[in-house]
C-alpha cells in the first residue's frame, strides 16, 4: 500500500493486485451524500479477519469501519472470489 498505513496486515504486493479490481469512487451529480469508505481500510479489515480468524464482531476499531460494513463487503464477493466464480466481482462489491 502506498501509504503503508496497513502494511502490518496487507503486503504491498497484495494491495497492488487488488487496487485495479476496485471501481473508482462514485460521484453524486447532485453532491452531498455520505462520504466514500476507504477501500484500503475495508480490504485491510477483511484480510485481518481472514488471517487472524477472529469473529467479525471482534474487529478492532483501528480500521475505522464498522464490522457490518466489513462483513457486507466480504460476504458480497468473498466466497465467490475465493471459489473463482465470476458472479461476485470485487468491483461490484466495493461499489455497494
Amino acid at each position: 500500500m502506498a501509504s503503508n498505513r496497513w502494511g502490518w496486515i496487507v503486503p504491498d504486493g497484495l494491495w497492488e493486485i487488488t487496487r485495479p479490481l476496485l471501481p473508482p469512487p462514485r460521484l453524486r451529480p447532485q453532491g452531498g451524500g455520505t462520504a466514500n469508505i476507504d477501500d484500503e481500510a475495508v480490504f485491510a479489515a477483511i484480510v485481518y479477519v481472514l488471517v487472524s480468524g477472529c469473529a467479525w464482531r471482534a474487529l478492532p476499531p483501528c480500521f475505522g469501519i464498522s464490522k457490518s460494513t466489513a462483513h457486507r463487503r466480504f460476504s458480497g464477493c468473498g466466497a465467490a472470489c475465493i471459489s473463482g466464480s465470476s458472479t461476485g466481482s470485487p468491483a461490484a462489491v466495493f461499489s455497494i
